[in-house]
């Protein structure tokens, strides 16, 4: 699924010119930290803790692009498409990653919890690259942050991960990275 978003998402901006600037430092970074969740120990349940937190970040996006206005037809469609998409995966996580977590080993958890940490981090920092350009479609990157947030606590808490992910830590580093 997540090959077939990314292809469709690029084609859909290359037929609208809509591709951004990306500097060199930061097509590095976003190589480098877009692999993450599979580098290392425990690269499974690392890759799908990272997923859950992803597929809320892409579903929160779509969720207030399809409310946008001046968004052209074909672009909400995909967005709808896309958005169902990340709804069944994020169903799927809650049902295999309580699991995944609960045999992993102290170590394991650590690990992963770490990981975790560094990710959202990572994606702060983006969201703070990016604030004009979102903020120029209508999306305020702080009612944004504070949502994910909200949502991110919410699904922790639905797929009984609460007490491993620390929303508030989340929170902490979220916000100050941006």
């Amino acid at each position: 699924d997540e090959a077939r978003h990314v292809y469709v998402l690029d084609r859909y901006l290359t037929e609208v010119n809509g591709h951004g600037y990306i500097s060199k430092p930061e097509a590095f970074l976003i190589e480098r930290f877009g692999g993450m969740a599979s580098w290392g120990f425990y690269s499974v349940e690392n890759w799908l803790t990272s997923t859950l937190f992803s597929e809320n970040f892409a579903a929160l996006f779509l969720q207030q692009a399809l409310e946008l206005d001046d968004v052209d037809p074909l672009a909400k469609q995909i967005f709808r498409l896309i958005l169902r998409d990340e709804v069944r995966h994020v169903n799927f996580l809650h049902t295999i990653l309580p699991r995944l977590i609960d045999r992993l080993p102290a170590a394991g958890r650590v690990y992963v919890w770490q990981s975790q940490i560094l990710l959202a981090g990572a994606v702060a920092l983006g969201l703070r690259r990016i604030k004009a350009d979102v903020a120029a479609l209508g999306i305020d990157v702080d009612g944004y942050k504070a949502t994910l947030i909200e949502n991110l606590g919410t699904q922790f808490e639905d797929a009984g991960l609460d007490s491993f992910l620390k929303i508030e830590t989340y929170a902490r580093v979220i916000n100050a990275a941006t």
